[in-house]
């Protein structure tokens, strides 16, 4: 957690999607996106204990997808308008979309350390998403590595 260039907190033991992570996630390839993302939703009850969803998939990653011809221009396009008016992007395409961070939810400590285990987002246990929480707000810039 960082404020300008000062360190406020570290973090470790996360884990992320199960392939690890990639420039760019397809639907269903379990990978974590890297690049710089916002968040776009709070959900502080969610079924993995709280949920900052982040704004998935971006203009960048839906341009590389297009590149990649993995999208089509209408769907480069969605995104993109999306983007430009700071709505959620759409889900309905190959990038897929609902990354975000959040917490254990029913997935047992011991295995969280151990293993990537998500589907594309970051989980910190329980006890880290709630001291990090106080601290994320909508519109937030997260960057992921």
């Amino acid at each position: 957690l960082m404020r300008g260039s000062k360190v406020l907190a570290r973090y470790d033991d996360v884990a992320f999607g199960r392939l690890g992570t990639k420039p760019v996630h397809y639907k269903g390839d379990t990978s974590t996106p890297t690049g710089e993302f916002r968040i776009d939703g709070i959900n502080p009850a969610s079924q993995f204990h709280r949920f900052f969803s982040l704004n998935y998939p971006t203009e960048a990653h839906a341009k590389k997808a297009l590149d990649q011809r993995r999208i089509t221009y209408e769907q480069y396009m969605e995104i993109l308008k999306a983007e430009h008016a700071g709505r959620r992007p759409p889900y309905d395409t190959p990038l897929g979309g609902m990354i975000g961070i959040h917490g254990l939810g029913p997935v047992r400590l011991d295995l969280h350390r151990k293993y990537n285990w998500t589907r594309g987002c970051v989980a910190l246990d329980n006890g880290q998403i709630d001291a990090l929480t106080p601290h994320l707000y909508i519109g937030m810039r997260v960057v992921i590595r």
